[in-house]
């Protein structure tokens, strides 16, 4: 009780409502129950927290807009992206490799995506299995197309997917627009872009509304401008918005919480930079500036317009400051250029040219650059070779077999973006309403495993498994006519064989009062290590044999024939 009147005057002070004041604090407000469930004893408020998430006096403006706080600008990020290859290299491998997984797949050992019930061990019903395939169809067409704007949606799954990745890794901001019909029903997800995205202090914009004005950035003529107004009319009310979009310093639109999902693949818990990510491209910046130096010098010393790196020591020294200054001006004027590059110089007077490059070898910086790439790589969970690339410096980082080394570069990076897309999608179906009972997630992801699984079949029929044993584990029927219950073995195959024929030739059966062991006394007076005669039938390997064979053949599965021979044996 004494929290709540405490809450009450400070919100009384600052002038705003309980509720944008608890929604400020991070405060919970719990559910009446019988205390036994957490939170809800008594269904008093909860306490806020005690830790201090972000420093918002250091971070937010007074119209509670958050401002990152000393980072990169994204549209140099983005530039770093456009002018290093090796960056271009490995987001273009990755968008071309998510290409099979834009899908849906019924197998889950192929590529594609699927939506699975939430409980595995729950049998979906047939409604659930039409909804699934339902919700199936609208990701990949990014939403609905039963109203006539859906035709203005260009982007399908692949698309938007393509985007995101891009802004994945070069600025870590991705931003999803729920759109919803006038029943607050979802209808599609747009992918805008998150540089243009900022946060909005708990509790609310801080401005006004006529700050929203979309006009000054869209083209002036009638149609526009009925845009711009129902972008104005729409604007959620200020203590809910969470999101605003700026475009040129110009706010253009306000999001709730439902309505935009801001994702980022690296979370950091660091107070300065809490609600934003910290891009691949941002933690290799330092990587990326040098791998650019080497290149623009590497360019430049084949460039034929390069002045040669020597020094001119003069043996009079009659040159004074003034005459160095005028012999540099014309040096530069005469000897620059492409038309310059390979004119002689000629000076009056004794003077010594000192070579400061003796070998060009010094320029290559051959080592310099691969460890460079090679870290950038590394930075992005990729191995160059991934996309034909091969630097010796690489050569025998994980082994010489090409193959593993991509499929282990493919685990590192490709298969942790693909998770990334699928919370995000995931977080989709929270917000439409269906995550209670659907998950969405992508199939095919290790191939390996399945690879390993057949070649481990293969290997137990050949040993100690029939073939319909080896169906019934896939839930299939056993082969007609008994076809399937045969060990895929020549050695066992050719036992079978050898009983077949000693059966047609009228081979004299043997008793198998004991189950298949015959008579006891018989083999002990008649056996190899009886007292009968050595030469006598009972003593005849011909003989054991045949006793095998007839007790293989009385048996009524292969597994106790298998069981029988061991007991011979033994």
């Amino acid at each position: 009780m004494e929290n709540q009147e405490q809450l009450e005057r400070t919100a009384k002070f600052l002038n705003i409502s309980l509720d944008q004041l608890v929604g400020h604090l991070g405060m919970l407000k719990a559910e009446k129950g019988d205390g036994k469930s957490p939170g809800t004893a008594g269904g008093t408020s909860m306490l806020p927290l005690k830790a201090l998430l972000e420093s918002q006096l250091e971070l937010y403006t007074s119209r509670g807009i958050k401002e990152q706080f000393s980072y990169i600008p994204d549209y140099k990020l983005r530039k770093c992206e456009e002018r290093n290859p090796i960056i271009s290299t490995i987001i273009n491998t990755r968008c071309r490799q998510i290409r099979a997984f834009s899908q849906s797949s019924k197998d889950t050992e192929k590529p594609g995506f699927r939506i699975r019930m939430k409980n595995e061990e729950k049998n979906p019903t047939k409604d659930q299995r039409k909804e699934m395939a339902w919700l199936e169809e609208w990701f990949y067409n990014t939403g609905r197309n039963d109203f006539p704007e859906a035709i203005e949606r260009e982007d399908n799954l692949l698309d938007v997917m393509q985007k995101t990745t891009r802004e994945y890794y070069t600025i870590d901001k991705v931003a999803i627009e729920l759109r919803r019909d006038k029943r607050d029903r979802l209808v599609d997800f747009w992918a805008v872009d998150g540089a243009t995205i900022k946060r909005v202090v708990p509790g609310g914009y801080r401005g006004t509304e006529s700050d929203f004005d979309p006009r000054a950035i869209m083209m002036n003529d009638e149609f526009s401008e009925k845009l711009a107004q129902s972008k104005i009319d729409n604007l959620p009310p200020k203590e809910e918005i969470r999101f605003v979009q700026e475009i040129d310093g110009r706010l253009c639109a306000a999001f709730r919480q439902k309505d935009l999902i801001f994702d980022f693949m690296s979370k950091r818990v660091d107070v300065r930079y809490a609600g934003y990510g910290y891009s691949c491209t941002e933690q290799a910046m330092n990587v990326i500036t040098a791998f650019l130096f080497a290149l623009a010098y590497n360019s430049q010393a084949f460039n034929g317009a390069t002045i040669p790196k020597i020094g001119l020591a003069f043996e009079s020294g009659d040159f004074d400051t003034d005459a160095l200054k005028d012999l540099q001006e014309e040096w530069l004027a005469n000897f620059s250029g492409v038309q310059g590059a390979y004119r002689i110089p000629m000076l009056n007077g004794r003077v010594s040219v000192l070579d400061f490059l003796k070998s060009n070898r010094d320029m290559e910086y051959q080592k310099f650059l691969e460890f460079t790439a090679s870290l950038t790589g590394s930075i992005f969970g990729f191995d160059l070779m991934e996309a034909g690339l091969k630097f010796f410096s690489t050569t025998n980082a994980l082994t010489e077999n090409s193959a593993d080394r991509q499929q282990f570069s493919k685990d590192r990076g490709l298969i942790d973006l693909l998770g990334t897309h699928a919370n995000v999608n995931n977080k989709i179906l929270r917000m439409g309403g269906w995550a209670d009972q659907y998950i969405f997630e992508f199939t095919g992801l290790d191939p390996k495993d399945r690879e390993f699984e057949q070649k481990n079949k293969s290997e137990r029929v050949k040993t100690y498994m029939t073939v319909d044993e080896i169906r019934a584990e896939d839930d299939l029927p056993p082969l007609p006519d008994g076809m399937g219950q045969v060990i895929l073995d020549p050695t066992y195959l050719q036992f079978v064989q050898m009983k077949t024929q000693n059966q047609d030739q009228g081979a004299p059966e043997v008793d198998d009062d004991m189950g298949g062991y015959g008579d006891v006394e018989d083999d002990q007076d008649n056996g190899p290590m009886g007292g009968g005669d050595a030469g006598s039938a009972g003593g005849d390997m011909d003989g054991a044999l045949d006793e095998a064979l007839d007790d293989l053949g009385k048996a009524q599965t292969p597994i106790r024939a298998r069981t029988l021979l061991v007991g011979r044996e033994l």
